[in-house]
This record gives C-alpha cells, structure tokens and sequence, in this order.
C-alpha cells in the first residue's frame, strides 16, 4: 500500500498510473517543459498523484493551501506564471489567474482513464525545477524558492541514509504542502516502499484525536514540530515504542526531547531553511543529552558560521548559519534585489558557489568545518531586538523559561508600552500542577508568587535587561497551520487583572485602591504587594510622570516626581496623598540615594527637569556612594521657575552648601544639566570653594552663539544642513529607518514643546494656528485631553523658559577639568563630536569616556550599569 487517506486507499500501482495518466493529461494540455502548475487541492489522495504527475511531465509544481487567504494564494500562483491551476471544486472560480487554465480535479479524476497509464517518454532531468514554494516575505509580498530535481534527490537520498526508512514503516503525513517539510515527508516513504498516512487538518488542530490516529493507524514515523508534540504530551499521549518522531522547524527544548526519548523508539532533530531544500543538518538525540543541537550537514551539504566581520567563526563563536552545498536554491523567483541580498558568493570556495544566508545565529561546537562540524542553534536574528542600544536574543530568554521545572512552554515578544517603550513580554504556558481557574477565555492563571519565582530564577540565568517585564500566562500557545508558534496571534498583554489579584490579597484603604489601580495601568509588571517597589516593578522616570498626572487628575494633590524616592510603594505613596503639606518637599535637593559616607555626588536635571532618571544608575554605584539629585524649582505650580542659568545654577549651590557646608563638591549634570553644573562649578571656585569632580553627561557646550555658532552664520545655513542631511542618512544606514525615526520624533518632541509655549497666550493670527496644528501633533501622539492637560502643564511651561534661559546663556572660559560622558549612539549632528566643543571652555582639560546608548537612554537598563562602572571610575579618582 502506498497511500492511505481516510477510508481511500491507493497502492503503488495504482499510485503510479494515476500519476502518468495525470502527466499525459497535462501533455495534452500543451505543458512543456518548465511550466509551472499550481496545486490548490485540498487535502487527499488525487493531491499527492496529481503532485507526481506533474513532475512526470516535467513542469514544477507550485503548492499552495486552499486554507490560506485569496491575495496571498493569488499572488503566490501569478507570481510563479502558473499555465494550469489544478485545484478542488470547492475553489472553483475563486483565484483569478490570467492566462492560467484551470482544472477541477473532482470533475477531471473521472476522465483519467482515456489518458495512457504508461511513463511519459521523456523524463525530467535533474537541473529541471521540481517546485516553487512560496514562503511569508518581510514585506508582505510572498517569496517564491524554487528548487530543482537535483536538490530534493540529494535530500531525499541522504535521509535514505539517516535516520532512514523501510517497507515495513507506516508514515503519518502531517504537514500541508505549502510547507516545505511535506517534501520529505512524502517522498521519503514513497522512495524505499513505505506506506503514507494522510491526516486532515481538522485532526492536526486535535492533539487528541492526533494521539489516537497514531494508535490505531500503527504509524511508525512522524515528522512534525515541538511544538505539536508538545499538544501531545499534554493531552496525555503515551507515546509508542516503535515510533521514530523526526521534528523540525522550531528549536527542540531539552525538557521535551526528554520526555519524547523516554516515550519513542529514537529522536531525530532536523534543521533547514526553504531555500536550501528542507534539511541541511540533523542528527539522533539520545537520552544522555545535556544539550539539543541541530546535528551535522547531510550530505553533499556544507555549513559555514559566519561573524560580523564576514570571516569563518572559531569553534564556540557565534555567527550566521549561512549555507552551500546540493540543496541550495539558485535564488528568489523574480526577486533579484532580495536575491542578491541572501544568496552570494561563497567567499571560501575557489570554484563557483552560493552561499545561502539564512539569518540564523548558530555556532560550531567541535572545530569549524563546514562539513564535519556540529551546529549548535542559537535563534533567529531577526528574533533579536534592539533595545536602549542592546541586542537581545528572544530565543535565549526564550530557552531559560522552558528550563524551569513549572512551564512548559514559553515564547518572548517585544511590544511598545503605552509610552512607546519597547517591554519585553513572556507568555508562558505552566505545567498542569501549577494551573488555578482561567481568569479569562484566553488565558489560565497561576498563583502570583509562582511569577515572581519565575523572574528570580530566570534572572540567575540572564541579565536584569532580559528579564521580561511582564508574564501572560497561558493555556497553551497559538499555532500556524505548520504547527510553529504563531507570535502574531499572541494576546496583548493587559494590565485589567493585576488590581483585581491584589485586592484578593489585601483590604486597600480607598487611596491604596487608587494608587494600585495606576501603577497596574501603566507599570509592566504583576503588582504582588502593597510593598512592592515602583522601581523593582519596572517603573521609570516616563512611568512615573504618568502615575503622578493621574494621581493629580483623580485626587486634586499634586506630589513631586521625586517623591517615589522615599515613598516607593503603593502603602507610602498612599500615605503620602494624606500627609500635611509640609511634608511634600518641592526643595531642588533631593536624596537618591543618602546613605553612604563617601563625598556625595550631585546631579543636575536635564530638560526633563526630573531626576528620577537617575536612580538606574545611583543604584549600580558603590553602596557607600551617596547621590542627591536637583529638581527643577516651579514643579509645584506656584514656585517661580529660574529664568537664568546663573540664578538657577546660585540656587542649587545655596541647597548643596546648605547641605555639605564645608565640601567639596562632586557635580554632574545631564544634557541641559550639564551647563548648569558647569556654572555652578565656576560660581563655586570663584567663591573659593573645592569643586572636585565635573562630569557631563552627554553635555554640548551651549552657549548664546548656538551649538553650532561656527556654523550658523550667515551664507553657511546650507552647510549646516547639507551636514545635518548627511548626517540622518548615515544614522539611517547605522540604526535602520524605524529606530532612526524614533530618534527623531522625540527631537520634534522637544521642539513643538518649546513652539506651543511660545505661542500659548498670544492673540496673534498666525500664533493661534500655530496652537491649533500644535494641538493637532499631540493629539496624534498622545491621545486626548486627559493624557495632554498632564502634558500641556507646568513642566512643559518650565521646560521652555529653561530653553529661554539656555539661549541667552554665555559660557565663561575657566580653569576647569570636565570629564565628559559621551553617547556612543549619535542621534543628532554636532560640529565637534570628539570633545562638545568643550576645550574651548574646560581650560583644564576634557576627559571623554563613551557610554553606551543614545542620549536618551544612557541611564536606562542596560546601558545604566555600563554607565555607573564608568562613573563609578571616575568617582574613585577625585581625589588622586
């Protein structure tokens, strides 16, 4: 028996005739070597016939899902230049193919017996293409690979090889044909006279009824992904011993290869990109395993691990998986420019050949031969993400999860916050003992202590950065019809339950309701506790003036940003809406960190005015490191915000003498801060007082000429720009348009901050359409009126009279040493990047230490830690 499929049967005769009637039928047609035919067949016996009738004709099949949406299966097939789309009647009509003939296999089965049932004469031969496969495209447009006769027998005959097949095996075909996996998965059985197991894709979407198919149907090998298998095991599944299970597509967990050895005659891990015909490595793994790789090449196959630098990685090094060999394909149908992207020449071949890139990180495990040498795989590159100026490897975190004893499954995404910040989100599937009562239909539940313990004990793995900020749980992860992790289907993470949890937990006083209901709002973490710190949870110094805004929306009280220092929990802060007014400081000095016996540090605010910001950093710093921060003053709305960098840089040493009376002095300041600490430095040594350290956290130096005074004068305007234009492109090349743009949008940020307070009260014409399309722009950035009376408010009013104040500042020249930290992330031009212009005014001299990051996130995770090392070097050399 070849084939079976229900109750239908075919032998191999029966198979083979009806194969070379369907060839001869094409023949008639007017098919010619070369052509392709589209499959749109729904799963039976007729679709693997019809599939090898067509090669016998020597066309190339392009196979494509009826399941699968109208545009994309009708681009896929006009792409190809199908002549003849054979397809059920149950799609009769509905893919508009022009010039393509199309056959309804219901209506022409029945007429198969007028063709002859003998080989056509000429048989195809092997550089003859076998079949395009269609796969998804970054742009949204499919990408065809097509793949010759030559390529699936090199692949077909290594497997022969290993894991290989006999008669006697019965085979469950599994797969779509749309997938690439179906071409060993059928072809494989039909080679060595093995028997074929059709399922339907009602029971692959069943693990039950999956589960029982393989009993009754006595299969002896399946090939398919973890991640069904892993539906198996849940359902139950007791596994066969004289099952061979060969999985691919996603990477194989070590839990799950434990349980299927423990459960199956042997194991076979497969790895392989479309573009290289289905596999290129493989190999058994044992029960002994510590560790699951994707094996060694097949045949014919070399693998070369690639580093950024384009050279051949050392043994242990990661780099790109990138491919030669038999089964790579000649490149992208009708993508040239995407052709040449991923398919190049092999640079460490003397002979002609392509290389195939597959965005695969991987690295070698024994030596670096690309024939010999065991792969290890590491994730997809593009499953990494950049965050703050850190790469980020999903699959790693991914791996870790999977390892605690309570989850089963798990998959990381990267989602944009309310804020717009990137968070990292874990959904988890736990293991059936760790379950409670589904709190909604899409989601499970388990106790919330169980997901701290998940953050801790994954956080001895990896670091703090990669530690997802929020957990979904859930009862097991959606599928594609591949059987692969579909990422697009994962639920958003919500914050709706988190208040609810904790009021389970806890009798809230009426502002503890409040307070807990905010920070589940806006905070990316699961609130366990009225003494959970904001900061541990994942707060910021965004998050929190959005807590503050609400807090003030709601209760009428406005409290400092600061605040959340010494009241850092929903209790405190909670406590803190009853206090007196007098216990609300709204003074410019503010303790970080206050406890420590080492010289205090200061920090200057930026244009943000806050100085939670910083608190990352303070954080990583010596533990007997104190740090203050200075606030800018008219945060309360009734104080009189500084109108001069000279009066406001008085003020804040009248705060910091008032503090450490007798020094010295340690000053920084961020941005903005930078020149007020700079002043503040100066005023100090005039006064005869010791000013010990000044540290400029990514600082130019501004004065009343403009950052670019050399620059912008008259008939120089078109340098400056032509300088600036050069200068996004190159940030384009470097970053990639989206994250280029993002830098960009929060300097236009800064700028309609600066416009709208220029022109808020004026009652001229122009003025007030100004107004309007100002309103306009944040309307489409931040929502409506709530989320903007927070932002058109007192900070964006100081804000632009700091900028007021900026512009009309001079910079004195004085006997100064400044150590200036500098971004190494540059997101906007400056005539001077080695020094900030800074050796004009430093007249003792500019120490630069690059810290990683653009300007905006030097001090959030992970570039804070990196920065406090620096930092902390600096500090340790005050005095030396």
């Amino acid at each position: 028996m070849a084939l079976r499929f229900a109750d239908d049967t075919l032998t191999y005769q029966d198979l083979q005739e009806q194969a070379n009637r369907v060839a001869h039928a094409l023949l008639a047609m007017g098919i010619q070597r070369g052509d392709r035919v589209g499959l749109a067949i729904d799963r039976s016996l007729p679709l693997i016939a019809s599939m090898l009738g067509i090669l016998k004709a020597g066309a190339a099949y392009v196979p494509v899902d009826p399941q699968h949406p109208t545009d994309r299966i009708t681009y896929s097939l006009t792409d190809a230049g199908c002549v003849v789309l054979l397809t059920s009647a149950a799609h009769q009509g509905r893919f508009a193919l022009p010039g393509a003939r199309e056959v309804v296999i219901d209506a022409f089965w029945p007429t198969l017996a007028t063709y002859p049932a003998t080989p056509p004469t000429q048989a195809p031969s092997g550089d003859d293409l076998a079949y395009i496969l269609y796969t998804s495209g970054t742009t949204g447009r499919p990408k065809g690979v097509p793949i010759r006769h030559h390529s699936l027998v090199n692949l077909l005959l290594s497997l022969q090889q290993e894991p290989g097949l006999l008669p006697t095996d019965r085979v469950a075909l599994t797969t779509t044909i749309a997938f690439d996996v179906s071409m060993a998965e059928i072809f494989l059985p039909l080679l060595v006279g093995a028997e074929a197991v059709m399922v339907d894709a009602a029971t692959m979407r069943n693990a039950e009824q999956l589960a029982t198919l393989l009993t009754d149907e006595t299969i002896t090998c399946i090939n398919t992904t973890p991640s069904t298998l892993r539906m198996l095991l849940a359902v139950g599944w007791p596994g066969n011993k004289n099952l061979r299970i060969i999985t691919a597509g996603e990477a194989l967990p070590l839990d799950l290869a434990r349980q299927l050895t423990a459960r199956c005659r042997d194991l076979w891990n497969y790895y392989g990109p479309t573009e290289a015909t289905v596999y290129v490595t493989g190999k058994q793994i044992l029960p002994t395993d510590d560790r699951i790789t994707i094996g060694f090449p097949i045949a014919n196959t070399r693998i070369y691990i690639i580093d950024e630098a384009g050279q051949l990685a050392t043994d242990g090094q990661a780099g790109e998986i990138c491919i030669a060999g038999a089964g790579v394909a000649d490149g992208y149908y009708n993508r040239p420019e995407l052709t040449a992207e991923k398919f190049i020449d092999n640079p460490f071949s003397d002979e002609p050949d392509r290389l195939y890139r597959t965005g695969d990180l991987g690295r070698y495990l024994n030596g670096n031969s690309p024939k010999t040498s065991e792969v290890y795989y590491m994730g997809r590159l593009d499953h990494q993400v950049k965050m703050r100026g850190y790469r980020i490897e999903l699959g790693e975190i991914e791996h870790q999860l999977t390892q605690l004893a309570s989850i089963r499954a798990a998959a990381v995404v990267a989602h944009e916050d309310t804020l717009g910040e990137k968070q990292l989100v874990a959904y988890v599937v736990p293991e059936l003992a760790y379950r409670q009562p589904a709190g909604t239909e899409q989601t499970t539940a388990v106790a919330p202590e169980l997901v701290r313990t998940w953050r801790q004990q994954l956080g001895q793995h990896v670091p703090d950065y990669m530690v997802p900020g929020a957990f979904v749980v859930l009862p097991e992860l959606p599928l594609t019809p591949n059987g692969k992790i579909d990422r697009k289907a994962l639920p958003a993470p919500t914050t709706g339950q988190r208040t609810h949890r904790l009021a389970n937990h806890h009798t809230l006083t009426p502002d503890e309701a409040l307070v807990a209901n905010i920070w589940a709002q806006v905070l990316p973490t699961e609130l366990l506790s009225l003494d959970d710190n904001f900061f541990e949870l994942g707060g910021n110094s965004m998050i929190a003036v959005q807590v503050m805004a609400r807090l003030e929306k709601q209760t009428g009280r406005r409290l400092p940003l600061a605040s959340l220092f010494q009241f850092p929990t929903i209790r405190a802060l909670a406590g803190l809406l009853q206090a007196d007014a007098d216990v609300i400081s709204w003074k410019s000095l503010v303790p970080i960190r206050s406890a420590g016996s080492r010289e205090p540090l200061y920090i200057v605010h930026g244009a943000g005015l806050n100085v939670l910001l910083f608190n990352a950093v303070a954080q990583h710093l010596h533990p007997d490191q104190p740090v203050f921060g200075l606030q800018a003053r008219g945060l309360n709305g009734i104080d009189k915000p500084f109108r001069t960098i000279t009066e406001m840089a008085s003020a804040y040493i009248d705060e910091i003498v008032q503090h450490n009376p007798s020094g010295p002095y340690s000053l920084s300041g961020f941005s903005f801060g930078g020149i007020v600490a700079y002043e503040m430095a100066r005023q100090l040594q005039e006064q005869g007082r010791n000013v010990s350290l000044i540290a400029l956290f990514d600082t130019y130096a501004h004065d009343a000429g403009g950052t670019h005074s050399g620059l912008r004068v008259r008939g120089q305007a078109v340098g400056l720009n032509f300088m600036k234009l050069r200068h996004t492109l190159q940030l384009v090349a470097d970053q990639g348009v989206r994250q280029a743009a993002r830098y960009k949008m929060e300097a236009v940020d800064q700028r309609f901050i600066r416009q709208y307070w220029r022109v808020k009260d004026s009652r001229r014409p122009d003025h007030w359409l100004r107004r309007r399309l100002i309103r306009s722009y944040w309307n489409l950035r931040f929502g409506g009126a709530q989320q903007q009376e927070a932002l058109f408010d007192t900070t964006f009013r100081i804000e632009a009279i700091n900028a007021a104040a900026l512009k009309q500042f001079v910079l004195m020249p004085a006997n100064l040493t400044v150590h200036l930290f500098r971004a190494t992330i540059q997101t906007f031009y400056l005539d001077d990047y080695a020094h900030y212009g800074w050796t004009n005014y430093a007249l003792g001299g500019v120490h630069v230490h690059d810290v990683p990051g653009e300007h905006s996130y030097i001090f959030a995770p992970p570039n804070d830690k990196a920065f406090a090392v620096k930092l902390q070097a600096v500090l340790d050399t005050r005095h030396q």
